[in-house]
């Protein structure tokens, strides 16, 4: 489900950006995780090119 892992997924889609990876089940399954990769997920950066 790639709108989970993107919470930007319509810009990414607009903007031809790369999807963060769609997690696997064990994430959700997993009480030691506790509330991690319910709502963590990065909006996508766009890397710049750093001035000399």
């Amino acid at each position: 489900r790639l709108y989970i892992s993107n919470p930007d997924l319509a810009e990414r889609f607009e903007n031809d950006w790369p999807v963060n990876p769609i997690p696997g089940h064990e994430v959700y399954y997993n009480s030691v995780l506790g509330g991690k990769g319910y709502n963590d997920y990065p909006t996508y950066q766009a890397k710049t090119a750093l001035a000399n």
